[in-house]
């Protein structure tokens, strides 16, 4: 993987898609960490700042958008573009989280479609909804 490789910060409580989502990504070129939860994400993005974020919208739980402002005003991860992935229709809590995201991906995704995704989201730098 060369020096500067994107890193991508993936987070998402089940691991086969956390691990799914990794291994294609590192296939294309991309650095990954992970995390479970957002105080697990701020924590690894406080080591090595995330060129993008990748988190399940269901991840966060809570009633608001509090999450994701959370992700948005923190040091480590303040400007940092966000994808949010959700595999059901969204209640009105999960719909404030994605509203703060730069692009929104339906479970099941394909790696590949979010590898284009990170892509187009770095590349641009602009908020985009898929």
């Amino acid at each position: 993987m060369s020096e500067g490789a994107p890193r991508i910060l993936v987070v998402d409580d089940a691991g086969d898609m956390r691990d799914l989502y990794c291994m294609y990504l590192r296939q294309v070129g991309m650095h990954t960490d992970t995390a479970t939860t957002v105080a697990d994400a701020r924590k690894t993005a406080a080591r090595g700042r995330p060129d993008a974020i990748v988190i399940d919208v269901f991840v966060v739980g809570g009633t608001s958008d509090e999450p994701a402002q959370c992700l948005k005003t923190d040091d480590a991860t303040r400007g940092v573009p966000i994808i949010g992935l959700c595999g059901t229709i969204l209640q009105p809590e999960q719909a404030a989280f994605a509203s703060q995201c730069d692009a929104l991906l339906i479970k099941p995704c394909l790696p590949e479609d979010l590898a284009a995704e990170l892509r187009l989201v770095l590349s641009a730098r602009l908020p985009v909804l898929r």
